[in-house]
């Protein structure tokens, strides 16, 4: 029987973020009714589930400097296995052990992520038989981002992130992630983004253009925006410095969900070397990586 298992855990960025209004009934009544465009990244943590005698402890590991995670209960991966053990009865004695690669609290769903491996890992190490579907849904309870983790690659979300809808995925594409080594609450850009609607005249929100049926690149680029920019920004101006960076040597840079992390895609050796020269030097987060 298996004893132990390893797991990637990739970033996810958001190429759409919408923000529709509030739910004013059911179990999210109070909360942000999004539409989001969100795909994987080959950033990525690493997760090793492995069964042992005795309690269940936690062990993170920092091969750089990306912030701190708790290591107990509170941590999301925790909390992904206390749900699994609870509702099928598993028997206590797991070891978690992550291996910390993903900016914290970056926008970047990075504990989410790691949620989302600990319950399929622990669905393949005890054989539960678990469809996608079902660890998308218990995920849900974890938070708004696990359920997108669960499935990874380009999705459609949508609600809190619960609906989610997999789409065929786009041609690989290099991007560079900058992050300026803050983290950001989520619910804090929120609570700033209300106030910024207060006082603007009131618009039609609207849902991603699609049609998802042809999705293309050149389409993505064109309806790429984030409701939450304006409100990150305000809070952390350093956003808006990091994008003006990119800007300056001819990218076109987004923020991802609720920031700080900054993303543009790029192309050509000539690209690479101005973002090499430019901006790794004052921005000592500067990641090069792929959509997957």
């Amino acid at each position: 029987m298996m004893q132990a298992i390893f797991l990637e855990a990739p970033a996810k960025i958001n190429l759409y973020l919408s923000v529709l209004g509030r739910f004013t009934t059911g179990p999210y009544a109070g909360y942000h009714d999004l539409d989001m465009l969100m795909q994987s990244i080959s950033l990525k943590d690493l997760v090793t589930i492995e069964k042992r005698q005795g309690s269940s402890y936690l062990t993170v590991a920092y091969p750089n400097e990306v912030g701190v995670i708790p290591e107990d209960e509170n941590n999301l991966a925790m909390r992904a296995w206390r749900l699994l053990q609870e509702k099928y009865g598993l028997p206590e004695g797991i070891a978690i052990h992550i291996e910390k690669n993903i900016p914290v609290g970056a926008g970047l769903a990075g504990g989410s992520s790691d949620a989302a491996a600990v319950l399929k890992g622990i669905n393949q190490l005890f054989g539960l038989g678990i469809s996608l579907e079902e660890l998308a849904r218990m995920g849900a309870s974890l938070g708004g981002d696990v359920p997108f983790c669960i499935y990874q690659g380009l999705a459609r979300a949508e609600g809190m992130g619960e609906r989610v809808t997999p789409l065929p995925a786009l041609p690989s594409r290099d991007c560079v992630l900058v992050n300026p080594g803050i983290s950001v609450l989520t619910s804090e850009i929120f609570r700033e983004y209300d106030i910024i609607e207060k006082n603007k005249i009131a618009k039609d929100k609207h849902s991603f253009g699609g049609p998802f049926s042809q999705l293309s690149w050149e389409q993505v680029d064109q309806w790429m925006q984030n409701d939450l920019e304006a409100a990150a920004i305000g809070r952390y101006p350093v956003i808006a410095e990091i994008k003006e960076d990119l800007a300056a040597i001819g990218l076109h840079p987004f923020m991802s969900g609720s920031g700080p992390s900054v993303i543009a895609f790029w192309q050509g050796a000539t690209e690479r070397k101005h973002i090499e020269e430019k901006i790794a030097p004052k921005w000592p987060i500067t990641v090069f990586c792929q959509t997957i």
